[in-house]
């Protein structure tokens, strides 16, 4: 029902973890610098959440991988180009799944990784500004000169990652929503506030929604210049409902929503999702912290499709 209205939102996000070996001579070739061999080996991610990770086959799709060192107050972004104070730059041999890098010593420092479809240069990325698909960083570590090796963890996400937020829109049924939608690994969370006045303060039902990143497309380019990506979304097998309203439980019980005839206030419900299982294909525009998201259940919208006047089809990034 609510979803079907709006499925143009769904956004991107694969979750993955590159493990890098550092491992160098022990005595420094130069003063206060170690030549340092970084190995990557792929390892998915294991949680007790349940959450889906890029494969090392969807991994290997990739064919430029760029390898910063940075001092370890470094933020990361999905912006390469904000690194240009990096102590190193070096593009991984993906044949030998290896770069080397010199690192200083006795230096608190991070590895930053930023992926991209395409072949590029080392001179390409550096003087130009590519987009990369998924960029991650390492946590902070420290070598010494009597270090040895190095085991780090680099999580991988997408310039999507976190929480997008609506301002409050009008749905054809005279409700008003605000949605959240939250991007962590290969899994995005819909939480629909439905209310019943156009200020969106009178709640009337909660409802969420999970569903599957299943793949990430190429780089858009639009015409204002904004860029952003294609990709699919599988649809999940439920939806939670929440009535917050007594008019919303006796329009559920009315029309024994789900199945069912005993909804009670604040309490939830889960319902099948009729269309799970199901693929859509999306776009999306990103324009800084606002997002532009449009899906379809048979093709890629085309970018004139994406409405960035829209509040519904407006995101926040919070």
């Amino acid at each position: 029902m609510v979803f079907n209205q709006k499925l143009q939102w769904l956004g991107l996000i694969l979750i993955s973890f590159l493990f890098l070996n550092a491992c160098g001579d022990l005595e420094p070739d130069i003063q206060d610098t170690r030549t340092v061999t970084l190995k990557m080996n792929f390892h998915e991610k294991s949680s007790s959440r349940s959450r889906s990770s890029v494969s090392e086959s969807e991994l290997s799709e990739y064919s430029t991988h760029l390898i910063l060192a940075l001092p370890s107050n470094e933020s990361l972004t999905s912006s390469y180009n904000n690194y240009y104070s990096s102590y190193a730059q070096g593009l991984m041999d993906t044949s030998q799944n290896n770069v080397s890098l010199d690192i200083p010593l006795n230096t608190q420092m991070k590895i930053f990784a930023f992926l991209f479809k395409e072949n590029y240069s080392l001179y390409e990325l550096l003087f130009g500004d590519q987009n990369a698909v998924y960029y991650g960083e390492s946590s902070s570590f420290y070598i010494s000169t009597s270090s040895h090796s190095l085991s780090l963890g680099i999580t991988l996400q997408t310039e999507l990652e976190g929480e997008w937020k609506s301002a409050c829109y009008s749905n054809s049924d005279n409700t008003y929503s605000i949605e959240t939608v939250t991007i962590e690994g290969n899994i995005l969370n819909i939480k629909y506030e439905i209310h019943s006045d156009n200020s969106c303060t009178t709640d009337y039902i909660f409802i969420e929604e999970s569903h599957t990143l299943a793949s990430v497309g190429d780089t858009v380019i639009f015409s204002n210049g904004n860029t952003g990506r294609e990709f699919t979304v599988t649809i999940g097998s439920t939806q939670k409902y929440t009535p917050q309203s007594s008019s919303a439980v006796i329009s559920f019980n009315t029309n024994s929503e789900c199945g069912n005839s005993d909804w009670q206030l604040n309490t939830e419900k889960e319902c099948s999702n009729d269309n799970a299982g199901y693929t859509f294909y999306c776009l999306y525009q990103l324009d800084g912290n606002y997002l532009y998201p449009n899906c379809d259940s048979s093709s890629t919208p085309s970018t004139s499709s994406i409405n960035t006047d829209d509040a519904s089809n407006t995101f926040v990034k919070q």
